[in-house]
């Protein structure tokens, strides 16, 4: 019986691409179509629900449809160009070199890999499936001739409920890994309380990686701390995915003398993340290249205001459910965060504006949108 199979190279149960591949899976099996992970190289985590690649010659069908989760270089790509069966290509981003070459010129080759798989797979695929907008672009511009558009899903989405980056979202509302939604009493009306006195609290989310630039949310801080609120603080969740980056924000804020005013929490479990969400009083995205940002529709969900530099996807995601801005001058930045946290009213419509951006988005029926194209694909 043929089936509807993905390969990745390999399956992180906790990134955005593992966790969409996964539910991804789920509602394949739920409706009743085979489907494996196949992967270049095991995960531990995962190794119960992936196989080798190696091992996809013994059970392929001639009319199979091949889904590659493509958000890196791999020799997956190769290995795929060259088979016969109807090829998507479910493409969730891929960070322009440029962004890397000053800190890890490897890691910018590398990338620039990416983009070359990317073209010539684009001859051999039926269709690219982009996570937003803005990554469509990139396929039309490698050459794919049939493209769409459908939000990555997020782990656990079954029935119309999603879990996006570990919290859950069901009717706007987040909830995460069994933990409800903020109490009336809970932290975010708090914090805003406690920002229009001093010591807000400023959050960031996402890896370490220089498309995020990270150092303009840290020059903001420094302009928010000297213009409002001397006792303002950052805190940054993600893991470094760039070592001499990473190390160089930390020197950054030092030498900017907010070594005790920038906080690294580094990778965090899912309750730790809601309470970095719950806690802080707003969410701050500096981001040069974005393909989606999970982090800002995990902070709309939970209430939590965004203030995002309006680049990439952002737009497209964050829409009117944020304050989106042109530049990223750090005063224009920190006076922008200044008026959010000062001014009550504008503040609580733009948290009403951004659960109401969680609607829009359609993130609950992104799973099941997906499952028809492919199947669409198979039968076609």
């Amino acid at each position: 019986m043929s089936g509807i199979h993905q390969f990745v190279p390999m399956l992180h149960a906790g990134d955005a691409v593992g966790q969409h591949a996964l539910g991804l899976q789920e509602l394949m099996e739920a409706r009743g179509v085979p489907s494996d992970i196949f992967v270049e190289l095991e995960d531990p985590e995962t190794a119960d629900r992936t196989r080798l690649v190696e091992a996809f010659d013994g059970v392929a069908h001639p009319d199979d449809v091949l889904v590659y989760q493509f958000a890196t270089a791999s020799d997956l790509a190769a290995r795929l160009a060259y088979r016969s069966e109807r090829l998507v290509v479910n493409y969730h981003n891929v960070t322009p070199p440029e962004h890397f070459a000053p800190w890890d010129n490897e890691l910018a080759r590398h990338q620039v890999r990416a983009r070359d798989e990317l073209s010539a797979l684009a001859g051999r695929a039926v269709l690219g499936v982009a996570v937003s907008e803005w990554n469509r672009s990139d396929l039309v511009e490698a050459g794919f001739a049939s493209t769409a558009v459908v939000p990555p899903i997020v782990a656990g989405v079954v029935g119309g409920v999603g879990v996006v980056g570990g919290v859950g979202v069901v009717g706007g509302v987040g909830v995460v890994g069994g933990v409800g939604p903020p109490s009336a009493a809970g932290a975010v009306g708090a914090t805003s309380a406690r920002a229009t006195e001093g010591g807000a609290r400023w959050l960031a989310v996402g890896r370490l990686a220089p498309n995020k630039a990270l150092e303009d949310a840290i020059a903001s801080l420094l302009a928010y701390r000297m213009r409002w609120d001397p006792a303002a603080e950052l805190t940054v969740v993600g893991k470094p995915a760039v070592l001499s980056y990473a190390s160089a924000l930390r020197s950054y804020a030092d030498e900017l003398g907010l070594g005790r005013a920038v906080h690294w929490a580094g990778p965090v479990g899912d309750v730790e993340l809601a309470a970095a969400y719950d806690t802080a009083d707003v969410l701050v995205v500096t981001s040069e290249h974005e393909g989606f940002c999970l982090p800002a529709v995990e902070a709309m969900a939970r209430g939590l205001p965004v203030v995002a530099y309006s680049e990439g996807a952002l737009p497209e995601v964050v829409g009117d459910g944020g304050v989106l801005l042109s530049s990223k001058d750090p005063v224009t930045f920190s006076d922008a965060v200044h008026r959010l946290l000062s001014d009550r009213s504008w503040r609580e419509r733009v948290r009403a504006a951004g659960r109401a951006r969680i609607g829009a988005l359609e993130l609950d029926t992104a799973g099941p949108r997906l499952v028809d194209l492919l199947l669409g694909v198979r039968d076609g």
